[in-house]
């Protein structure tokens, strides 16, 4: 994919150039980071100690009612999440599932309820519960 040209020194030397090497670096570290921004837009360990946020960050494009998006053995500290979610009841109900496997618990896990104007109950793991926009709910780690 990349071509070594030659360049010359002062010398008459001649080395390959670092030019196509640092680009193709470049790109995979962005393309690294990239994906650690989405899995913290969806699962975040980082933004509060002992405590796991769930749906912070959450684009509206991810949540639809004809398709469920699904975070499958996402990493954790504390251990691996999975995460599923969309839209029920002409976009009124967020359900979201919520699997975790835990090497050990934080002391609080939280949903937070995405800006989609419509919703107004979210159902995790079949507990209900009255929610808008906005509104940060606890749901663990007893309340799974």
């Amino acid at each position: 994919m990349w071509e070594a040209r030659r360049q010359s020194t002062s010398l008459g030397n001649s080395r390959p150039a670092k030019a196509p090497m640092l680009v193709a670096v470049s790109l995979l570290i962005a393309g690294i980071e990239a994906i650690y921004l989405i899995r913290l837009s969806v699962v975040d360990d980082l933004i509060e100690e002992n405590a796991l946020h769930l749906l912070r960050l959450v684009p509206k494009a991810w949540i639809t009612e004809d398709t469920q998006t699904r975070f499958e053995n996402i990493p954790t500290i504390y251990g691996p999440v999975s995460v599923r979610f969309g839209l029920e009841n002409q976009g009124r109900r967020l359900k979201v599932e919520y699997a975790p496997a835990f090497r050990h618990e934080p002391r609080s896990v939280f949903l937070h309820v995405p800006p989609m104007p419509g919703v107004k109950q979210v159902i995790v793991n079949n507990n209900p519960f009255d929610a808008k926009v906005g509104d940060v709910l606890k749901i663990g780690p007893d309340n799974r």
